[in-house]
């Protein structure tokens, strides 16, 4: 059965590109390795018809994420959200969002988060203040910002947070931080 989803994803992958002649395919396919528990292969269109999303999935277990966001822009929690959507096949995040600190604080009780993303610079609170008062519960912090800023980034570090990532709205880089918020809820649910 794994020898005929093997040669299935692998003429699927080569009829796309075929039909796409997309360069950057072409090269991804020659150097990507298909693993033997594939189960599923899937193709996903987004606009533009250019960009072309292949998701291969594995039996392996979604990675569940208690994620609390704190942040008073809401265009950034719908894009985190929406993500989340999108990557609903390999990870199951459920999110809740606040716009402050005191709000956060209030949540974290009854929502138990395994993972807090909290906005450098709230209206009501500093990140400093954020991290002392968060650092006693164990649970894993990233702290955001829209400005890339180095010594936000060793101030934050210094302070016990995992990470701190500047905001995009860049699909690829989203990915990438929801599959890290899933590592370090991952880390936290080891450690429990």
């Amino acid at each position: 059965m794994k020898t005929a989803n093997y040669i299935f994803a692998t003429i699927l992958i080569y009829a796309i590109i075929l039909e796409t002649s997309n360069p950057f395919l072409s090269n991804f396919v020659h150097s990507f390795l298909i693993p033997a528990d594939l189960t599923i292969v899937s193709v996903v269109y987004s606009k533009p018809p250019e960009r072309i999303r292949l998701g291969i999935y594995s039996a392996m277990p979604k990675k569940k994420v208690k994620l609390l966001v704190v942040d008073d822009h809401d265009n950034y929690c719908e894009l985190l959200e929406q993500s989340a959507d999108i990557w609903s096949d390999t990870l199951e995040i459920e999110c809740e969002f606040v716009e402050s600190a005191k709000e956060a604080f209030e949540r974290i009780i009854d929502f138990t988060p395994n993972v807090i993303m909290v906005d450098a610079f709230l209206s009501d609170m500093n990140y400093v203040d954020f991290l002392e008062q968060c650092r006693e519960g164990g649970t894993p912090l990233i702290v955001t910002s829209s400005t890339q800023s180095p010594s936000i980034e060793r101030s934050v570090v210094e302070r016990g947070a995992r990470a701190y990532i500047p905001k995009t709205d860049d699909p690829d880089e989203i990915e990438l931080l929801l599959h890290q918020i899933a590592h370090f809820a991952e880390e936290v649910d080891a450690t429990h």
